[in-house]
């Protein structure tokens, strides 16, 4: 006999970031039973598959604050978690934590693998503790701004649909890419010569500039519970920055967006997500099953854009080690 692992392999990495990007306010549990964190309210009714499942199921990782507050949950789903019973477990587990009000981070085994010793999961977590950080400053800075508005300037904001900056968001996310984005342009301009185009004439010696932008974004066409967003970066020469690009590169992401709740639902193609809405009953109906249990500062489009952000200009220095102009050039 011997002991054994409380955690297999790809758990305890998962483990291993938590505590390591979690501060100190924060605590991780292991393995704990549905029942010790979710309470049925005495009114309650349960069937009999739900009152056994919350009696027996466990979940992978609780977050709890010092006091032992349970804040969120972690469900590692590993490259074997799949079939139908496992996914109708999924399922139970998801609504019983959507109707307590516990938000569950359901995370992939692509999402712990590191990009520059940096992962998906380390990038959430490191956004969700500077959101509760920061998204006081950034309302009273949103609330200075608009205090300094005319009236002028009002009436144009109100014409052109709104300020993206008056979202507390959209410019936490600006403040917050992958991490290794802005290596990455380092290494690009310090290496290679490749400056960021942004409009303006180059700085001495660059050879290339290159732009990255969305180029599609929404439902991943083959799971629609994950959001995709793909990023194209294109390189032009100095001489030429609005010419033709001597380099393309797109990547793509997926995070996942939302999770299902009703053990009865099932998948759908994006041909029939088209036909049906255009019947709002069906459509109430279809929104009823999906929870999004989002993490402040945690959301997963700007995630998956920002990542996809990051594999483009990864490609991009790929080609710049292999030669450049002088090597391949991908389309």
């Amino acid at each position: 006999m011997k002991n054994g692992w409380l955690l297999n392999g790809s758990e305890r990495r998962v483990d291993r970031i938590l505590r390591h990007r979690l501060p100190v306010a924060y605590r991780v549990f292991p393995c704990v039973r549905l029942a010790d964190v979710i309470n049925r309210e005495e009114s309650e009714f349960l069937s009999r598959e739900k009152f056994d499942f919350l009696r027996t199921a466990h979940l992978d990782f609780v977050v709890a604050s010092r006091l032992t507050e349970p804040v969120f949950a972690v469900e590692f789903d590993g490259p074997f978690h799949d079939g139908p019973e496992q996914t109708k477990r999924d399922i139970l587990k998801n609504h019983l934590c959507k109707a307590a009000g516990l938000p569950l981070l359901r995370i992939r085994a692509g999402d712990t693998e590191e990009h520059e010793r940096v992962s998906l999961l380390d990038y959430m977590l490191e956004r969700y503790v500077s959101w509760q950080r920061e998204h006081a400053d950034l309302e009273r800075e949103i609330a200075d701004h608009v205090a300094d508005l005319s009236a002028e300037d009002v009436e144009e904001i109100i014409e052109d649909g709104g300020d993206p900056w008056l979202d507390p968001t959209i410019r936490f996310d600006f403040r917050h890419p992958f991490p290794a984005t802005r290596l990455v342009r380092q290494r690009l301009l310090h290496e290679h010569r490749i400056e960021e185009w942004n409009g303006q004439p180059a700085s001495p010696g660059i050879r290339f500039f290159v732009t990255v932008g969305l180029g599609v974004a929404g439902e991943d066409p083959t799971n629609e519970e994950y959001h995709r967003a793909e990023s194209c970066a294109v390189v032009r020469s100095v001489e030429d920055p609005r010419g033709e690009p001597v380099f393309l590169a797109r990547r793509e992401a997926s995070v996942r967006a939302w999770l299902r709740s009703n053990p009865n639902a099932t998948p759908m193609t994006l041909d029939q997500l088209r036909t049906l809405s255009f019947d709002a009953d069906a459509l109430l109906q279809r929104v009823e099953i999906m929870w999004f249990p989002n993490l402040p500062g945690v959301w997963p489009w700007d995630i998956a854009e920002n990542f996809s952000n990051y594999l483009a200009l990864r490609a991009v220095e790929d080609w710049a080690r292999e030669g450049g102009p002088a090597g391949r050039a991908e389309r």
